[in-house]
């Protein structure tokens, strides 16, 4: 996968998961041919614009527009 240009990630969150919801998030990262992280940074991104929260200048990785929602 080619690297974009977006602001740099040097900030790390740690959560706890069950292996199941682990093991269904690396499964849908899979089928949509993208990392877990990557899923999870798309997730959390879609959730702040449907609360308005992301800032008027913040730029999403293009990558993050052209995956189509499912």
């Amino acid at each position: 996968m080619p690297k974009i240009k977006s602001e740099t990630k040097n900030c790390i969150n740690y959560l706890r998961l069950t292996s199941t919801i682990k093991n269904l998030i690396t499964y849908q990262a899979t089928q949509e041919g993208i990392t877990p992280s990557e899923w999870l940074r798309k997730l959390v991104v879609k959730e702040l614009r449907e609360r308005d929260a992301l800032p008027p200048t913040y730029k999403v990785p293009r990558i993050l527009e052209e995956q189509p929602d499912q």
